[in-house]
């Protein structure tokens, strides 16, 4: 279980039985099991809990008498990409201190002063008590005046003890730092006024062509999160030595079979998380399955789980076979690929419309079937322009047989099953506004 795997133990020990004896589901789910755990082995024996049922039954989940004082909704990545409604997610106050005491006992291991942040909020995900922290100044992105304040606060030199003089760390969802950093372009912002070393960017897929943009213009490293709005504890981040995510040891993370239920040791599988007292006291989740789809790698030089991000797996497109489920083409591959192509049209942000900017941004707009007929598998993306391929018929050809080329060098998979005749991949080009 990783480092400090006996305190872990005692923490999921603790937080089944807070969970047995305060709610109301897992009353239920836990009747007739033994909560003596010894090992994340002995934890297998719960049952599974599946994203329908925290949906329509997530007040059963709530701690008895206890009345919630944050409500925190999904994120915007699972809202715009199911057709299913968001989940809210309920804490209290005792959360929040842990949280701030989890963040000033990582931070008394800073060498120097402890670092100034700002964390860019989205009023969309509700109340996101983890920003709350001493020394972290958590400003909205609404109008032009949150615009106007960000800089000023960015600019100013502080002069609170123990601490950095210039913020040196953003953070918040991609989507506002995206907008932060196109308005300080179109408002001629130097950014060399800024103190800026770290941008942590969560909350939706950041591409490569994002990742650069925002190292170009702010100078400074970009980190991307990923994790799971409704599982307080479980994030990850890319690791500096390996490139790839490590799991935060704030929850217990099992990585199991696409087709059942059983770890995985190395190669894809889906996540499911128990999220560890005190941070899930108010709703806690216990073996919750995500759905998220990841590929394990070898472990890192410090023995942690190191793994990529592929995707939800209702969005992927899988080949069954004798070995099982394989994955050929998300989601994230197909955004990774149009993102930087100008022709591509995208579904503009809308708060891009309210600051008036002068050139909007947004995710690539397409569509994505995995069809069989006759002859097989087949895969058909679709693809809006942001110009007629009725006018344009030779660049609309160049077009797309530069797509699948890229398609196909992007995704190793979808190559070799391509190559053994397995699937077969078109691009459709659209007329712009189709898919609008």
């Amino acid at each position: 279980m990783g480092s400090g795997g006996a305190a872990r133990i005692e923490l999921l020990r603790a937080t089944l039985r807070h969970a047995a004896q305060n709610t109301s589901h897992y009353k239920r789910a836990f009747a007739g099991l033994s909560l003596d755990v010894e090992s994340l082995d002995d934890l297998r024996r719960f049952p599974l809990l599946d994203r329908d049922t925290l949906a329509a039954n997530g007040t059963d989940l709530l701690v008895d008498q206890v009345a919630p004082e944050y409500v925190g909704v999904t994120s915007g990545t699972t809202f715009g990409d199911t057709s299913k409604q968001p989940l809210l997610h309920y804490q209290v106050e005792s959360e929040h201190r842990a949280w701030v005491s989890l963040h000033d006992s990582m931070a008394e291991h800073c060498r120097n002063d402890r670092p100034l942040m700002l964390r860019v909020t989205d009023p969309d995900r509700g109340v996101e008590i983890a920003g709350g922290f001493p020394g972290c100044f958590s400003v909205p992105m609404e109008n032009l005046y949150h615009f106007e304040l960000i800089l000023t606060l960015l600019r100013r030199e502080w002069s609170f003890a123990g601490f950095d003089q210039k913020i040196v760390s953003l953070s918040g969802p991609l989507d506002a730092l995206q907008l932060l950093t196109l308005l300080c372009i179109e408002h001629h912002v130097d950014p060399s006024e800024f103190a800026v070393k770290l941008i942590s960017s969560s909350g939706w897929q950041l591409t490569s062509r994002w990742r650069r943009l925002l190292e170009c213009y702010w100078h400074a490293q970009v980190q991307d999160v990923y994790g799971i709005s409704e599982a307080p504890g479980m994030f990850a981040t890319r690791c500096a030595d390996c490139e790839y995510y490590h799991f935060s040891p704030l929850s217990l993370i099992e990585v199991l079979h696409l087709d059942r239920n059983e770890p995985v040791g190395v190669g894809i599988g889906r996540v499911v998380v128990t999220c560890l007292l005190p941070l899930s006291y108010a709703q806690p989740l216990i073996r919750y399955d995500t759905q998220d789809v990841v590929s394990i790698a070898h472990e890192c030089c410090d023995s942690r789980l190191s793994f990529q991000y592929l995707g939800r797996r209702s969005k992927m497109v899988f080949l069954e076979g004798i070995g099982g489920f394989t994955p050929i083409l998300s989601p994230l591959t197909v955004t990774e690929v149009l993102d930087s192509v100008p022709a591509v049209a995208v579904s503009e942000n809308a708060k891009a419309r309210r600051f008036g900017l002068q050139n909007g941004f947004g995710w690539p707009r397409y569509t994505l079937r995995h069809e069989r007929d006759r002859n097989g598998a087949k895969i058909v993306l679709g693809v809006e322009l942001r110009w007629s391929s009725r006018q344009y018929p030779d660049a609309a050809r160049e077009l797309r047989d530069s797509l699948l080329k890229s398609l196909v060098n992007a995704s190793p998979a979808l190559a070799a099953a391509l190559a053994h005749g397995a699937a077969r991949l078109d691009v459709e080009l659209l007329e712009p506004g189709v898919l609008a």
